[in-house]
């Protein structure tokens, strides 16, 4: 999500990245680390699981600018070494366990979501709205393929990473709507986490966390306001620290029995 001049924080395609290195923006950094730590969080059962989760989530940390980059400048060599780079431990983990359905779905979810978001990077162009929202479902991928790597996906890491992805794209609408210089309508945010409120009917304590984000969304749908540039960096420190606070709130309530 955009918490400074970018959506889903990414470089633009003309700042090549090396191929390995921290995601430039802090967004991205927070939203793949919160997504995977989260769910490793609710499943992990033995040291085992957390070293290998944790350094599957480390190479899709260290990956996420060249990535996206390879992406935006339809550089092959690139996609494809970065391809082979995230991809191999699930290619690992297929045969090992010898074709897991569950696995086999979410990378299927996975390819969809990552598909769609090169179709729209290629139609609307990179930095449209419509790419950064949601492209805002990229970086929460690791709360979903993370347990299925592991073998451990469950109603809970499926409750977190939805609750998760609805959060995500709804911050980046709202992010959108309050740039001064986009159209976005301030509506949309508060369109987009709806969802979320019928999702919690399977945990209903999950609903604790809805409520700072739609209290925002629906005050912004009522009286927007677009920002300042000076107020940029501000808004990204709050973005981050709301979406720490939905994080924590939400994985406490989805453990509560």
């Amino acid at each position: 999500m955009r918490t400074g001049t970018r959506g889903v924080a990414r470089p633009r395609a003309r700042e090549k990245p090396r191929l390995i290195g921290f995601p430039r923006e802090i967004s991205a950094a927070a939203m793949l680390l919160l997504s995977g730590l989260g769910a490793l969080a609710l499943v992990a059962r033995t040291p085992r699981d957390i070293v290998l989760g944790s350094l599957v989530l480390v190479v899709h940390l260290v990956t996420f600018d060249s990535a996206f980059y390879s992406i935006r400048s339809r550089d092959a060599g690139l996609f494809a070494t970065t391809l082979l780079l995230n991809a191999t431990p699930y290619i690992i983990a297929l045969i090992i366990t010898r074709i897991s359905l569950g696995l086999v779905l979410v990378l299927g979810i996975a390819l969809v979501i990552l598909a769609i978001q090169i179709i729209i990077e290629n139609t609307l162009g990179a930095g449209s709205e419509p790419e950064y929202v949601f492209g805002a479902l990229v970086p929460v991928l690791p709360a979903l393929t993370i347990p299925a790597l592991l073998g451990l996906v469950n109603r809970n890491t499926i409750l977190y990473w939805v609750l998760l992805s609805i959060y995500a794209v709804a911050t980046a609408a709202y992010i959108e709507s309050k740039l001064p210089w986009r159209n976005t309508s301030p509506r949309l945010a508060m369109l987009l986490l709806a969802p979320a409120w019928i999702v919690a009917i399977m945990r209903p304590c999950t609903s604790v966390a809805l409520i700072e984000p739609t209290l925002r969304y629906t005050i912004e749908a009522v009286r927007p306001r677009k920002i300042e540039r000076t107020e940029l960096k501000s808004l990204g420190r709050t973005t981050l620290a709301r979406l720490l606070l939905f994080a924590t709130l939400s994985l406490i309530t989805i453990s509560t029995r």
